[in-house]
C-alpha cells in the first residue's frame, strides 16, 4: 500500500514596507500607519532624510511604535 503524501501549502506571502525618504515625520506618521493598517505589512523600512543624529533617532522613536502596535517589525 502507497501512501500519497498532500502538497504542503504554501506559506502566505509577507509584504516589506520600504518607505520614501521621511523628511517630516509629524506629517509622514498618519501615512505611515495608515499604509501599514491597510497592507498589513510584516516588516518596514524607515528611510530618512539626511539629518542630524538626535532628530533621527527621535524621528525612530515616533515612528516604531507606529508600527508596532499595528504588528509590524
Amino acid at each position: 500500500m502507497s501512501t500519497t503524501k498532500k502538497p504542503e501549502t504554501p506559506p502566505a506571502p509577507h509584504i516589506y514596507l520600504v518607505t520614501p525618504r521621511i523628511a517630516d515625520v509629524q506629517a509622514f506618521a498618519p501615512v505611515l500607519s495608515e499604509t501599514v493598517a491597510r497592507t498589513a505589512a510584516a516588516a518596514v523600512l524607515l528611510r530618512f532624510a539626511e539629518t542630524e543624529e538626535r532628530a533621527l533617532i527621535n524621528a525612530v522613536k515616533i515612528l516604531a511604535p507606529l508600527v508596532q502596535d499595528l504588528g509590524a517589525a
